[in-house]
């Protein structure tokens, strides 16, 4: 039979549950019967009614008929039509036909007292050879008794199909409930839950369902964030991509006219070339790389610099390139002589996007600020310009300030940006080193750049 808790067991509870209820039915019903019966009898003249038909009945038959007192064979014929019915005759004092007695021999010789029973009514009867009493007794409340007994027990008969079809189309309701949960996870749909019900064969095949939409929806829904995480990140990786390539643009367009002046500046921005180009090249690279694995840009190895080496190359590359195109950099006097924690490529990309966002969204009439900062536990710089009239940086889609913040964070530290409506501000704050209680302050050269860190479209 299985464990417990079975659809065979569930069932033969039903069919229990069901047998209980009909029984308990036919009792109660018995007794209002019973009640309703005796109760009609015994204020109606049923009795009566029923007696004068009968009366009525024969003697239209012996009119009709012919029937004289000692045609058995005719009295036997109408008693056959009347069941339940005691139907005696006498004549002169003589019992001459008995309905219990229909098959035997006539009894008209035999000497029986007339009127045996005095507690019945005799009846008068005209018949062929004269005048005869008839004794009819029946029991006619018997045959109410019968038809309520009928109708109980159909009652009792559909309570029971009634009470055990019940838990039977609770199944049904349930397997198709099942049904349709099926079809919704057929269509690709797994956030709605299988509905469980019971320990029986259809609770643990719900159960079951429920474990695989359950893995289906983890396994959906780490595929997307795989595939977001791979689109976001090769998305930053390509948005990195357009400040070297107008860099390499600007410094090849330089050379390409004879702005070097002498063959030392040549080599400087031949350098810078070379750099550029490496820069594109690691960049391509990643993208390749991520594009078909979905590494953790997260975990970077990270080494002590200190904080005017971190950030004299990323400043310089930014104000030299800002000039250029027409903007002004006040870079801060000197930087605190602290050790940080940085992963170079990083700190490179991110003055990059610093330095694409003051390109396309900076007021080029207001210099941009740049100042350095410490305290404890980091240090860092913070870069403020003013926002050009017709450059609205909230207009952007953020990859520039996402890249800036995602690129902080994997080296220990982080960003912050925030813009007031004219005055757009980013901050960088690096880690520091353990065991750094370096207090001193580094010059730094000046350049005038105008800009603004704004996020990318």
């Amino acid at each position: 039979m299985g464990s417990v808790s079975s659809l065979s067991v569930r069932l033969a509870r039903a069919l229990f549950r069901a047998a209980l209820v009909s029984m308990a039915l036919f009792f109660v019903l018995q007794l209002l019967g019973s009640w309703a019966v005796d109760r009609y009898v015994r204020d109606t003249d049923y009795l009566d009614r029923c007696a004068a038909s009968r009366l009525q009945s024969l003697r239209s038959y012996i009119d009709d008929h012919g029937v004289s007192s000692v045609d058995v064979a005719a009295l036997r014929a109408w008693s056959q039509t009347q069941p339940l019915v005691l139907f005696e005759l006498y004549r002169d004092g003589r019992l001459v036909f008995s309905s219990s007695n229909a098959d035997k021999e006539e009894l008209y010789d035999k000497e029986i007292e007339a009127r045996p029973y005095d507690w019945f009514q005799y009846y008068v009867l005209e018949m062929e050879d004269g005048q005869a009493e008839a004794l009819i007794v029946s029991d006619d409340a018997y045959q109410l008794r019968m038809n309520a007994l009928i109708a109980e027990a159909v009652m009792c008969f559909v309570a029971f199909f009634t009470v055990f079809l019940m838990e039977v189309r609770r199944i049904e309701r349930y397997i198709r409930l099942l049904s349709s949960e099926i079809q919704v996870m057929a269509g690709g749909v797994f956030e709605r839950p299988v509905t469980i019900r019971g320990k029986d064969e259809l609770g643990t095949l719900a159960n079951n369902l429920e474990s695989l939409r359950t893995s289906f929806a983890q396994q959906r829904a780490a595929e997307e964030s795989a595939r977001q995480a791979n689109q976001l990140l090769v998305t930053s990786l390509s948005h990195d991509l357009r400040t070297p390539l107008t860099k390499l643009l600007l410094y090849t367009e330089i050379v390409r006219r004879g702005g070097c002046g002498d063959e030392g500046q040549l080599a400087v921005y031949l350098g810078r070339i070379d750099e550029v180009a490496d820069q594109i090249k690691s960049l391509a690279d990643s993208i390749l790389r991520y594009s078909s694995a979905s590494d953790d840009e997260g975990k970077v190895p990270c080494e002590e610099a200190t904080l005017e080496e971190a950030l004299v190359d990323g400043i310089g590359e930014m104000s030299d390139y800002c000039e250029r195109q027409g903007l002004r950099v006040w870079s801060p006097p000197s930087v605190p002589g602290c050790t940080v924690m940085v992963f170079k490529p990083f700190v490179r990309r991110v003055f990059d996007n610093i330095t694409s966002n003051l390109d396309r969204y900076a007021d080029r009439s207001q210099p941009v600020l740049v100042e350095c900062f410490e305290s404890d536990g980091h240090a860092g710089i913070t870069v403020t310009n003013v926002v050009a009239a017709e450059g609205d940086a909230t207009e952007s889609m953020g990859i520039g300030a996402r890249n800036i913040a995602a690129m902080m964070e994997a080296m220990g530290g982080f960003s912050q940006s925030s813009c007031d409506g004219e005055a757009f501000e980013t901050t960088l704050s690096f880690r520091k080193a353990r065991g750094n209680d370096s207090h001193q302050l580094a010059p730094v050269g000046s350049c005038e750049v105008e800009g603004e860190i704004l996020e990318h479209d």
